[in-house]
């Protein structure tokens, strides 16, 4: 009796171990950088998204309810944005007028 008790379940266990789980899929999306805020129920922000088979890459700019689909990374349209706001002090500061006999650094 404690033989065949034994063997069924080991037998048991065994079923069990080898049983399929059943599969899962992967995300086909997930985000690479999130640089939003939430307010409320509103977005406000980047966020750079990923496929994840293949690497492609775009970015949505959020304004409140709104998405802006941009084809290019995250990292791209904050060095672009920030060129006019470093350009024109830099601009500004070798543009403007001197006293005289003073050079700038």
């Amino acid at each position: 009796m404690l033989i065949f008790r034994f063997h069924t379940i080991a037998i048991l266990i065994l079923s069990f171990a080898a049983f399929p789980l059943p599969a899962r899929a992967q995300p086909l999306f997930h985000f690479e950088h999130d640089w939003t805020v939430a307010v409320g129920d509103q977005l406000y922000g980047l966020r750079e998204v990923v496929q994840t088979p293949g690497g492609f890459r775009h970015t949505l700019v959020w304004v409140g309810p709104r998405a802006i689909y941009l084809p290019c990374r995250a990292v791209d349209v904050v060095r672009g944005s920030s060129l006019p706001a470093v350009a024109v002090p830099v601009g500004w500061w070798h543009l403007a007028p001197r006293p005289n006999g003073f050079t700038p650094p």
